[in-house]
């Protein structure tokens, strides 16, 4: 009993002890190694963080880098001065190859190429250039999403109307297709909106254009067919950011201003156009200019802002898919604590760990990359019948719910520790500790409990 008793009080420090305990910076941009500001956002393969910088300190090259999970073995793979082209924005990846573009060519023969690299740095090539045409969109500032052998993207500009693009490429090149033309009446400008893939159906948003000028919320099917306007934002909803997160035909998405405050706000719509849904509300001091594409773990959906908060630089947040349980995870910091400042791009994840860089803050003020482990959230909350028994364990579980499909234990780090199949389950192996079980039957998560194993 003694030893199950300090397990518990070992859970209570653990839940309410300070997010920055699950923070951590992995690399400190600066001037000595001519790689700032970080842009775009991080792109995750085999324990290896690749991504993007702009014209550093004494440098005019942007620069693709990689970086290991554990912060080791930072790396600058590749100028983008030995091809003069400039604004990089967003990697993709295969394999072992990046496909990525950039807004510009200093060379002045495009406005923007698509371009591919292996991620040793070698086999660089510029796949496609844009001209700006009447069927070649100009100024791509949006990263490339895969399918298959296929590459789909936007324009900001260019096209028929001149009002941009979306369009699909081969990935070795060829077969570039213009599959639609925005002309404002039915969006404009997706600016900074990568595209989201849900079937064969890409869901997108544009910046300007729609029935109230404010942008909009789109779909069109992957051969060019289909194209609908599925919602128009208003004067009190502006600029989306980011590409949408789609679950269980829902889509979630960001708007940098907006809002009942006007500091942005957080929204879900159903992929048929109805439903839309205010979230919450950002007002500066629980955040500002919410960034988009949220990540999704434990069934919580997870963001950043790029000011507001405690120290007005930003926050890390996490809510849940209902609008319920919102909380301030971290607040970026540039002083006292070298945190970063002014988060960039998007949160991605790998596992049940978080990355992503900030504009500034870090020992050198130039930015950081970081990683941030979930485990003071809504998560530990919300956890409500209870299907597990004996609980506390020396062993042996029983779970009692009906079709039950899996089971799922994490530890209080929020690193995956097991899948288990079947009503009885077996922890003895696994060392004495507290952990969470998420227990799935044929509707989905339907629990969360704490589990205690002592023996």
């Amino acid at each position: 009993m003694k030893t199950i008793n300090i397990y518990i009080l070992l859970l209570i420090l653990v839940i309410n002890s300070k997010a920055i305990a699950q923070y951590s910076v992995l690399y400190n941009f600066n001037s000595t190694d001519l790689t700032c500001q970080p842009t775009g956002s991080l792109t995750l393969s085999n324990n290896v963080l690749y991504g993007l910088t702009v014209s550093g300190v004494g440098t005019t090259a942007d620069d693709i880098f990689k970086i290991n999970t554990d912060g080791t073995g930072y790396a600058d793979i590749y100028d983008f001065k030995d091809t003069i082209g400039i604004d990089p924005l967003g990697l993709t990846i295969s394999g072992n190859v990046l496909y990525g573009i950039t807004a510009g060519n200093e060379n002045a023969d495009s406005i923007g190429f698509i371009y591919k690299i292996n991620t040793d740095g070698t086999g660089y090539k510029v796949l496609f250039k844009f001209t700006g045409t009447d069927t070649i969109g100009s100024v791509p500032q949006s990263s490339l999403i895969l399918f298959n052998d296929t590459l789909y993207g936007t324009t900001g500009w260019g096209g028929r109307y001149d009002y941009g693009t979306v369009f699909k490429i081969n990935t070795d090149g060829t077969g570039y297709v213009d599959l639609h033309d925005f002309n404002f009446t039915n969006g404009a400008n997706p600016y900074q909106n990568p595209l989201s893939l849900s079937g064969n159906k890409l869901y997108g948003m544009t910046y300007r254009g729609g029935a109230n000028s404010m942008g909009c919320i789109y779909k069109i099917n992957t051969d060019g067919m289909g194209y609908k306007d599925i919602h128009d934002f208003t004067e009190n909803s502006p600029w989306p950011v980011g590409a949408l997160t789609i679950s269980n035909n829902v889509l979630y998405g960001s708007l940098w201003l907006g809002g009942s405050e006007g500091d942005g706000s957080f929204f879900k719509i159903d992929t048929d156009g109805t439903a839309y849904t205010t979230l919450y509300a950002f007002n500066g001091t629980n955040g500002q200019y919410c960034l988009g594409t949220p990540a999704f773990l434990y069934n919580t959906l997870f963001g950043m802002t790029y000011a507001g908060g405690l120290n007005q630089r930003g926050i890390i947040f996490s809510i849940l898919p209902d609008g319920s349980d919102f909380s301030d995870l971290l607040d970026f910091n540039w002083m006292s604590v070298p945190l970063g400042s002014g988060p960039v791009g998007q949160l991605i994840m790998s596992d049940t760990v978080l990355y992503g860089m900030t504009l500034g803050g870090g020992g050198s003020d130039q930015g950081v990359i970081f990683k941030y482990v979930p485990v003071n959230t809504a998560i530990y909350e919300s956890l409500s019948e209870n299907y597990v028994y004996p609980n506390p364990t020396s062993g042996i579980l029983h779970i009692d719910v009906q079709n039950l499909v899996k089971t799922e234990i994490f530890n209080m780090e929020g690193n995956h520790v097991g899948s288990y199949y079947g009503s009885v389950v077996d922890i003895s192996s696994i060392p004495v500790g507290m952990y969470i079980m998420y227990i799935y039957n044929t509707d989905g998560l339907i629990n969360r409990e704490k589990i205690i194993l002592s023996k």
